[in-house]
């Protein structure tokens, strides 16, 4: 026979009171820090309202390999590996970012290519990141206007609390995980030759 639970005394308190229970504010600040073991390299999303930081000694001009069908397979690439890739590589302006939930991430910013050719897609992101730096900045692709469309919040949203980090550190949560490619014999080059 299964035993109904007993009816708490009157007068008794509830232990069970929603009141009592509902936790406000962030649980992962209550008796916790949150240490920052990784960055994404990534776009911003076209949901998300984000933030440049301006320092410049937090933005790096760098070459990039972008593998697309691999989630996430944005790799750093070294100077001196880079005619070993010859056209897979891209150069881009590497950006601090922070989104709204304090999310830190690394933008690989598109920039003109060694001709000094570019395309509106790139010049909008471009346009966009300078914007990110003073505002909070939304971009979203518009293929009407072969561009990313613009927006800036009008509500009030607080400036952005930097995590206390150097390029250098940054770079290395970015690019963990074997994401340097600083060898002729790292395993991506070795795939892409066929190895």
């Amino acid at each position: 026979m299964t035993e109904v639970p007993k009816k708490p005394k009157v007068g008794a308190p509830n232990p069970f009171d929603p009141q009592k229970l509902r936790v406000v504010g962030d649980i992962a600040a209550v008796g916790a820090e949150k240490i920052l073991t990784r960055l994404l390299v990534r776009k911003p999303n076209k949901q998300e309202f984000f933030r440049v930081n301006l320092d410049p000694e937090m933005r790096l001009a760098c070459a990039i390999l972008d593998l697309k069908e691999e989630r996430g397979g944005i790799y750093l690439v070294a100077p001196d590996i880079i005619p070993l890739l010859a056209e897979d590589v891209r150069q881009v302006d590497l950006r601090l970012c922070l989104n709204r939930q304090g999310v830190a991430f690394l933008w690989p910013v598109p920039m003109p290519g060694p001709d000094g050719r570019s395309n509106s897609w790139h010049d909008s992101a471009r346009e966009a990141a300078a914007l990110a730096e003073a505002s909070w900045i939304r971009m979203v692709a518009s293929m009407s206007e072969g561009a990313y469309g613009i927006y800036r919040a009008t509500g009030e949203i607080p400036s952005p609390e930097w995590p206390d980090l150097t390029l250098q550190e940054a770079l290395e949560l970015g690019f963990k995980d074997g994401r340097l490619i600083d060898t002729a014999d790292h395993p991506i080059l070795r795939q892409l030759r066929g190895e």
